[in-house]
């Protein structure tokens, strides 16, 4: 596709001009996108992506997927916060997917409380599962309704993810 920029959050060795790299504390800006990184907790890096009037936050894989972690973690999320006045959207990871068993661990879950807090988005989405219950994603959807009755969250019932199968909470 000759209009697709793919974004990758660590340094890629390209020279492709379709591959933008964003790494550690950065920002850039293509066409009338802007794009501002930050280190993940684990692999590469989350991104906020502001386009088009909304501020779009892709964690990556940055959770809190250990209690000690929890300080770097909250550090990157004001970093964020700060670097945007709304986020619409926060797509958050809220397991260790399928090499981890697909477990949701107490830290993933108090991090997400924490992100929730902090980033006050209008809309959250659910991720990093990878498995074959959608059963997380759900109960994700039901505590942060409860807790946070302002935030949307959107989780899927398939695998399709196409918007019309998925659940509103």
């Amino acid at each position: 596709i000759k209009s697709l920029i793919t974004i990758v959050g660590w340094d890629y060795n390209t020279n492709d001009k379709a591959i933008l790299k964003v790494f550690d504390r950065n920002s850039i800006k293509a066409g009338s996108i802007r794009i501002t990184s930050h280190p993940s907790t684990d692999a590469g890096s989350g991104f906020l992506i502001n386009v088009g009037g909304l501020a779009i936050y892709h964690a990556g894989d940055h959770a809190a997927w250990s209690d000690d972690l929890i300080t770097k973690f909250a550090e990157e999320l004001k970093f964020i916060k700060n670097s945007s006045k709304q986020i619409d959207l926060a797509f958050l990871p809220i397991a260790r997917g399928k090499r981890g068993a697909c477990k949701v661990t107490e830290s993933i879950t108090n991090g997400n409380r924490m992100a929730l807090k902090i980033l006050k988005p209008k809309t959250a989405f659910p991720m990093h599962l990878q498995c074959d219950d959608f059963t997380a994603y759900h109960e994700f959807g039901k505590w942060v309704k409860k807790e946070f009755p302002h935030i949307i969250v959107k989780a899927p019932n398939t695998y399709n993810y196409e918007f019309d199968e998925w659940s509103s909470f």
